[in-house]
């Protein structure tokens, strides 16, 4: 909260967002806007009428007409000052023109104010995601039934108690797996799959070396722990590992393992326990049910029948659906039911009639809270977050601005010239995909490149099935680095050639290349409007503008070096002569600059304008806006504009042409 307070801007991203309730999500959404969530009463009182709100959406997509009650709730929304706009809006719903229709429905989620500081996207909205498939496999007790007794006790406590019963997640006595079921049957997996990566996660450190000491004793593999115990380099490292093809067969971890690691390219998750938390639950899947995963993820669960553990993975499975389907507001269910289903567990190996009536009565119940609760998002704050947060026409113009960046070879050709001037060891795995390192470089260090090399490709796809696989784009630190060097350095500042004349005359050309810049601060991403622009100009012997008659292309490729020893022979053309045509071409270039200028004002107009006039007009309507934003916005407005008008042009690069007869 101190850090918040202090911070010029804060940006919180979760995929779980009310793992902790909603009272968690309430004090993350106040780290971002105290001012927007003063109170938690409030917030919840919010809550409840985004139902009214996404019903009334729904009726204004699904017919035009409005009832008398329907306009009076959206009468609500308005405040009194504001009449005339009210009927403005009302008679947009009332349109016919289907523009005019999605501009107002836009306007009713913007006013009610759900996207302003909280977007969320669902799986339903989005496509590329795996299937996931649990394979359940119950197994058979070995010890006797006093031994079955006491170990099924042993699971409720450890496997189903909360944090504030087992805050530090030790087991009450050390654990040894080597004539249990699980090993035995988690031994028969390995040998069928093969090849095939597995990730494992369990709950604690313990568990994990149990698992790996029994493993070793019946299967001879390559195993990789991944635990808390571990520095955060040992971990990459096992990570790294287990992510080679050639490397650890199976990663063992522990609960540390179920976020922020990403094993896409691993199609086998082993729970060798189950959390009670569907959050938790969806945070483990998670490790592999990512954008990039190629094949539909087979989930296996070992359970000890007759056991607290067979009782948690049927709720899982058979009652809310939580291991094949990704559940939202996952905290609800364990509220509603994690008390009575510890309850429940820590008798569940007795096996009676009423256990097992209290277990269907479980699973019933937990199966129509799930279809309530998921219509319940459906229809209220989930459906106004779906429709801010995603918007089609906008993504597919995005997706395919992407799609043509990736497409284009001349990164890929670039690379390869870069690699050859700075003397970077390539090694070309397949197109677009290289294993560099440092080598005999020409400087002391390629910027973004460490000492130990790396692999990277172009390809995203590729990118995004392998974590220890560097993406290189436009915006890679080591291509941004290696640009910097060059652009920098005074190599390429100047040059001296010569070509034919087209007229037989003999002459010399001035080609002069500027830069038009904006230094502004970071903040004010000017560049949006004003990126660094070159400014070409050539000019003749007598001064005058002769660009569009050579081109630069024309220069590269006819032009041949030219020794510059024939023009030191001339010092007064050098001192004299090149000084005035350089003047000639700044005030060619001042020229452009103008009307390049002029045209990305404009464009700053149209793109921040309508932002403070919406906020102005917003604020009107919405309590939640508040002053300091709108005055924030206009004062963002003429910060661009002061900067972009305050742009200047460098001189970067001259090359003399020497026309011969």
């Amino acid at each position: 909260e101190s850090l918040a307070a202090q911070s010029e801007g804060l940006l919180l991203l979760t995929a779980t967002p009310e793992q902790l309730g909603l009272e968690g999500h309430f004090a993350r959404l106040r780290l971002l806007d105290p001012e927007r969530y003063p109170s938690l009463e409030e917030f919840r009182r919010e809550q409840r009428t985004y139902h009214e709100v996404a019903r009334l959406l729904q009726i204004i997509e699904a017919t035009d007409t409005l009832e008398i009650k329907d306009k009076a709730l959206l009468r609500n929304i308005f405040s009194e000052k504001d009449e005339g706009e009210f009927a403005a809006y009302l008679g947009a719903l009332e349109s016919s023109d289907p523009e005019r229709l999605r501009r107002a429905i836009d306007e009713l989620v913007d006013r009610h104010g759900t996207g302003r500081v909280m977007f969320r996207n669902t799986r339903e909205l989005l496509t590329g995601f795996p299937k996931r498939l649990a394979k359940l496999a119950p197994l058979k007790l070995r010890e006797s039934l006093k031994e079955a007794e006491r170990k099924a006790r042993l699971e409720a406590e450890c496997e189903l108690a909360s944090e504030e019963h087992t805050p530090s997640g030790k087991h009450p006595e050390p654990l040894d797996y080597k004539a249990g079921s699980r090993i035995g049957w988690l031994t028969e997996l390995l040998k069928k799959l093969g090849d095939a990566k597995v990730l494992l996660i369990c709950r604690t450190r313990e568990k994990v070396l149990a698992i790996e000491t029994a493993l070793k004793s019946s299967i001879n593999l390559n195993i990789a722990v991944f635990h808390e115990a571990m520095t955060l380099v040992q971990r990459d490292r096992s990570a790294a590992w287990f992510a080679e093809p050639d490397g650890a067969r199976i990663l063992l971890c522990s609960e540390i393992g179920s976020e922020g690691r990403n094993f896409q390219f691993a199609h086998h998750l082993v729970l060798f326990d189950l959390p009670l938390d569907p959050e938790l639950l969806e945070q483990r899947i998670g490790r592999l049910d990512r954008i990039g995963q190629s094949e539909t993820i087979r989930i296996h669960i070992p359970f000890l029948e007759e056991s607290s553990t067979e009782l948690l993975a049927r709720w899982h499975h058979e009652g809310i659906d939580g291991v094949e389907h990704s559940l939202r507001g996952g905290g609800a269910y364990l509220q509603t039911f994690g008390k009575a289903l510890s309850e429940l567990a820590a008798r569940y190996h007795e096996g009676t009639q009423a256990t097992q009536k209290d277990t269907q009565d479980l699973l019933q119940r937990s199966r129509a809270f799930k279809d309530d609760l998921e219509e319940q998002l459906r229809s209220g704050q989930s459906r106004l977050l779906a429709r801010n947060s995603f918007r089609p026409e906008q993504a597919e113009t995005l997706v395919s601005q992407i799609n043509a960046v990736d497409a284009d070879p001349t990164l890929n050709e670039y690379l390869n010239v870069l690699f050859d001037h700075f003397g970077v060891t390539v090694e070309d795995i397949s197109p677009g995909t290289y294993a560099i390192s440092p080598g005999q470089l020409f400087t002391e260090a390629l910027p973004g490149l460490p000492n130990e090399g790396m692999t990277a490709t172009c390809h995203r796809s590729e990118a995004l099935g392998r974590e220890d696989m560097a993406f290189l784009t436009w915006e890679h630190p080591m291509v941004r680095g290696a640009m910097e060097v060059i652009l920098s350095s005074e190599q390429g500042n100047t040059a001296f050639i010569s070509l034919p004349s087209p007229d037989g005359r003999p002459g010399i050309l001035v080609e002069a290349l500027y830069v038009l810049e904006c230094v502004a601060p970071p903040a004010l991403h000017v560049d949006r409007f004003l990126p660094p622009t070159p400014v070409r100009v050539v000019v003749d012997m007598a001064g005058k503008e002769v660009t569009k008659n050579w081109p630069h292309k024309s220069f590269d490729s006819e032009g041949q070096d030219e020794e510059t020893f024939r023009l030191k022979n001339d010092g007064g053309f050098l001192e004299e002569q090149v000084p005035n045509l350089l003047k000639k071409a700044q005030a060619i270039a001042e020229g452009e600059k103008s009307a390049i200028v002029t045209s990305a004002i404009e464009l700053a107009h149209r793109h921040l304008d309508n932002e403070a006039v919406r906020l102005r007009a917003l604020q009107k309507v919405n309590e939640n806006v508040r002053e300091v934003e709108v005055e924030t916005a206009e004062k963002y407005v003429s910060e661009v504009l002061r900067h972009l008008g305050k742009a200047h042009l460098r001189l970067d690069a001259i090359r003399l042409v020497l026309l011969e007869p």
